[in-house]
């Protein structure tokens, strides 16, 4: 089985929060996906190189900042396609915290490597459009 990179990034976002409400930013977006990709996919699995707002004794315990993925309708919408009355989001993995840490310290994730027992690969989908211009029959 072969690896195959669908998309990367080294463009850094910083996102942050003033308060307790959840505050999210889209990294990045693939290509739109091809017919053949959503159908011999056997495992997605998301890789970062992040760090998180450091140790904050004040903050309550669990993670605080976290990766998604997420099927959107098309490249120009921010908001997740909804299927059957769900959310297409998926939560890859957190940045995890240790009081060592300090802001500035980078650290590799590796997150959840979904297969085919999540439904993650089962809801990819090709959306084929067809855009007829001009056509005259003879």
């Amino acid at each position: 089985m072969s690896v195959k990179e669908i998309a990367s990034t080294s463009t850094p976002v910083l996102v942050e929060a003033m308060s307790d409400a959840v505050v999210s930013q889209i990294w990045f977006k693939t290509d739109p996906i091809d017919r053949p990709f959503c159908y011999r996919a056997a495992q997605l699995q998301l890789q970062t190189d992040s760090s998180d707002q450091g140790h904050d004794t004040g903050l309550q315990p669990g993670s605080w900042s976290w990766f998604e993925l997420v099927i959107f309708e098309d490249a120009h919408t921010d908001k997740p396609r909804v299927k059957d009355g769900k959310e297409l989001v998926w939560r890859s993995h957190g940045n995890r915290t240790d009081p060592l840490d300090v802001k500035a310290s980078i650290t590799r994730h590796f997150g959840i490597v979904f297969d085919r027992r999540q439904d993650l690969l089962d809801a990819l989908e090709v959306i084929l459009r067809f855009l007829l211009t001009d056509l005259l029959l003879i």
